[in-house]
């Protein structure tokens, strides 16, 4: 889905990398009360550029860039992506099934002495 990408919503949205990007920070209140929208936006323009995206990989998170991506294919080999759609009907509905109380965490962790 998501795990060890950074900037990859892409691979969990039908709408695309931007779609994400831009709603979490249009109805996020905080980059306004702050005064940081710019700094926040420019930010997020940064993350899509060839240098951030090797800085992404080098770090080991998954790059969305797909030039950088097969330049290292050693670290990231080829796996299905999938659309949240797959799993659930939006994102609150995948949360709950995925991390929600009872969820799927739950039935696979759990903690020492108990």
């Amino acid at each position: 889905m998501y795990a060890n990408s950074f900037g990859s919503s892409r691979c969990a949205s039908e709408e695309g990398p931007d779609f994400i990007a831009v709603t979490s920070l249009s109805e996020n209140a905080n980059v306004d009360r702050k005064g940081t929208r710019a700094a926040a936006e420019a930010y997020l323009q940064f993350l899509y550029t060839d240098e951030a995206q090797e800085i992404i990989a080098k770090h080991y998170y998954r790059p969305t860039n797909e030039t950088i991506l097969k330049k290292h294919r050693d670290t990231f080999p080829e796996m299905r992506l999938f659309v949240v759609t797959d799993i659930g009907e939006n994102w609150d509905d995948v949360r709950k099934k995925l991390v929600g109380d009872g969820s799927v965490f739950d039935t696979i962790y759990k903690p020492k002495g108990k």
